[in-house]
């Protein structure tokens, strides 16, 4: 059983049963499927494993009791998802991947904050180009391609108006993350499900392989999440996620208001 850094919310995760522990309760999960998986694969038919072998397990709405007033005050959610080492066929194990709504009222969507709890992972952040009324564009010309890496104990943003998928870059150590998001929306998975993934697919070899779905790829940059230039808003907060909003709801009125980033 490995203690999360998430005091004073006590959280454990069974690393061999993947199962998450919050103040001493098993908390219940969603699990992504290979069957549902297979549409965004690199290489489907080699990715072992029965249509019901779950991918990654997905936590929602984690917290102690006496937590849940604040949290649902300023409309977040604290959630945690995991990813077990599985290798795809010759790609790394990783998330779907989705964009998010626009605010109200806004030409800018949610943006949402991670942080790594155990293991590493590689942060795929892909942006459409706005069209001419300054909001992203519904084709698939993208404007930029970045890879943020982060290891334990690394908050990562993903800003407003990037679509985003998450990788664990290991076949021997799972991914543990946590996220603070904006708690009504629902994530639009439509545009990587149309293009059978992201722009680019991360291959255990090292190498990674663009998407020819994607009309124009535009080049890989990868950073840190120490380097990212998204982070900077982040840099503030030098505790773990749920403790820094218990201290500071306010601090994080930017998920629910992507225009206090800029």
């Amino acid at each position: 059983m490995e203690k999360l850094a998430t005091l004073p919310l006590e959280a454990q995760y069974d690393l061999l049963k993947n199962e998450l522990f919050a103040q001493g309760k098993k908390v219940s999960f969603t699990a992504r499927t290979l069957g549902e998986m297979k549409e965004v694969l690199f290489d489907a038919a080699n990715a072992q494993g029965g249509q019901s072998k779950p991918l990654y397990f997905m936590f929602r709405d984690v917290h102690r009791e006496q937590d849940k007033q604040l949290l649902d005050k300023h409309g977040l959610r604290y959630d945690v998802t995991s990813l077990p080492a599985i290798g795809l066929g010759p790609e790394f194990n990783k998330t779907y991947g989705h964009y998010h709504p626009l605010a109200p009222n806004s030409k800018t969507a949610y943006p949402e904050l991670y942080e790594v709890l155990y293991g590493e992972a590689w942060y795929v952040l892909q942006k459409r180009k706005a069209d001419a009324n300054g909001l992203p564009a519904k084709g698939d010309e993208l404007e930029e391609i970045i890879v943020v890496k982060a290891k334990a104990g690394d908050k990562v943003l993903m800003p407003p108006n990037y679509g985003h998928l998450t990788i664990n870059p290991s076949l021997t150590q799972t991914l543990v993350m946590a996220n603070l998001v904006e708690g009504s929306f629902k994530s639009d998975y439509s545009a990587f499900k149309q293009k059978k993934g992201g722009a680019y697919f991360a291959l255990t070899d090292g190498t990674w392989k663009p998407n020819p779905a994607y009309v124009k790829s535009q080049q890989l940059k990868q950073t840190t999440a120490k380097e990212f230039w998204g982070n900077k808003p982040m840099h503030r907060f030098k505790d773990n996620t749920y403790s820094e909003f218990l201290k500071d709801p306010q601090a994080f009125e930017f998920l629910k208001k992507p225009e206090l980033l800029f």
